[in-house]
């Protein structure tokens, strides 16, 4: 009976370590921040706005609680379509994390009709202990009010 227990045990064991990486292997820091990307990604898609919050670095989450709160808001009228790790650099404890991602817009006041939007985002990503977390900034009015009147300008 000890035996088979033991068996029991040593294969949940083999299970368990499936799916992570190879025995004796460790994450360089780009897959362990990718897998963190990635899973802060599923998160916004499937709009699971509590795991989102756990990947905002844990310094700065109560100072962008209002921008995280109009993010969720505002989820309302989109849909994360498809999104794709374009580029990851790191350089010691941050790192800069580039992201494609297609979003579908619905709202009344376009008609009802879906819009899709293709867009970039590069995210600064800081490591705190063992864990990469998102660096989520409040908007800059004057930046936001500079980008419109360039764009105006060269329109």
């Amino acid at each position: 009976m000890k035996q088979w227990v033991l068996l029991g045990f040593l294969l949940m064991g083999l299970f368990a370590c499936a799916g992570g990486p190879p025995f004796g292997k460790r994450l360089t820091p780009e897959e362990a921040l990718e897998r963190r990307v990635t899973a802060y990604w599923e998160a916004k898609q499937k709009k699971d706005w509590a795991a989102v919050r756990s990947f905002v670095d844990p310094e700065i989450r109560e100072d962008v609680a209002d921008v995280l709160d109009r993010h969720e808001k505002g989820s309302a009228a989109t849909e994360i379509v498809s999104w794709k790790v374009q580029r990851i650099d790191v350089d010691g404890e941050e790192a800069l994390v580039v992201t494609g991602v297609s979003t579908r817009l619905t709202h009344p006041l376009l008609g009802g009709k879906p819009i899709q939007l293709d867009q970039v985002f590069e995210d600064r990503w800081v490591k705190r202990g063992k864990h990469w977390y998102v660096v989520v900034l409040k908007p800059n009015l004057g930046e936001a009010l500079e980008i419109l009147r360039k764009k105006r300008q060269g329109d």
